[in-house]
């Protein structure tokens, strides 16, 4: 397996990893850094599926996307690229690396074979918080001139309350993250972090597809945010995966959870047709 990748550093400085402090997200240097698995068709520009990584917002890392997501992908002709953010600072330094990111590929990867105006945005747990966040709140994006239009679908894979933040303040199982990512404090930066918070009907949102396990936490969690997005008039599809609950499993085993099962494929690939 051809295995290309591209690391460009756009700002000399020094990243710093598995910090314990709130870090302020200024000054943050940026760096690309992503994988590209180009499609095994090569007969014309290919779909884009582009994956963030999960990590509590602190930690994680590109190489979450493994073999057997880029197989299943370049098999059906799409070109794959896991990206890496800065773990170690606070809201928005994830999302504006991210967004720099995303406009790198949307001017660069038909150099790799893919078409940026065909991406799926997909994510797993709080890599589905960010990508979810890129594509609502859509500030970043417009900063660094990304076409929100070229995103045909948001996947999000297994995500928690935090899309929500329903119960006004983060749960106890991710909260000390949480706190580290957004801000200690119930601020600016929290409503900021939340995607639910930035649906506004007649805004122009990217179809949302949120797949989830059997856990209740991550069902009511789904449900509450489809709804939110439901009432902003949303296109919004979910799928339940009945057949586990365990978060890990909902990322190694994506997209393809059961003997069979092509289902979530055939919904990735029918928003990529056009």
């Amino acid at each position: 397996m051809r295995r290309v990748k591209y690391i460009y550093v756009l700002t000399i400085g020094i990243l710093i990893y598995g910090c314990e402090a709130e870090i302020p997200a200024r000054n943050v240097p940026y760096k690309l850094d992503i994988d590209i698995y180009p499609s095994y068709s090569g007969e014309s520009l290919s779909p884009v599926i582009i994956f963030i990584h999960g990590g509590a917002w602190t930690g994680g890392d590109k190489d979450h996307w493994g073999p057997k997501q880029i197989e299943v992908f370049r098999g059906i002709g799409f070109t794959s690229i896991s990206i890496n953010y800065p773990t170690a600072y606070r809201h928005p330094a994830h999302i504006q690396s991210i967004a720099k990111t995303l406009k790198w590929i949307q001017d660069s990867i038909h150099r790799y074979g893919g078409n940026a105006r065909k991406i799926v945005l997909a994510g797993h747990s709080a890599g589905a918080h960010l990508a979810a966040l890129a594509a609502i709140n859509q500030k970043y994006l417009a900063n660094e001139r990304f076409d929100v239009t070229n995103i045909r679908l948001v996947c999000s894979i297994d995500a928690g309350s935090y899309m929500t933040l329903d119960n006004g303040r983060p749960d106890d199982s991710y909260a000390e993250a949480y706190y580290r990512a957004a801000g200690f404090s119930n601020n600016g930066s929290w409503w900021d972090f939340t995607p639910a918070n930035h649906i506004v009907p007649g805004k122009k949102i990217p179809p949302m597809y949120l797949i989830y396990s059997n856990d209740p936490y991550r069902i009511a969690s789904n449900e509450s945010f489809a709804n939110r997005l439901k009432k902003g008039n949303v296109e919004v599809k979910c799928h339940e995966v009945t057949s586990t609950t365990s978060h890990n499993d909902m990322l190694y085993e994506f997209p393809v959870y059961s003997f069979a099962d092509s289902s979530i494929i055939q919904t990735i690939v029918s928003y990529t047709l056009n």
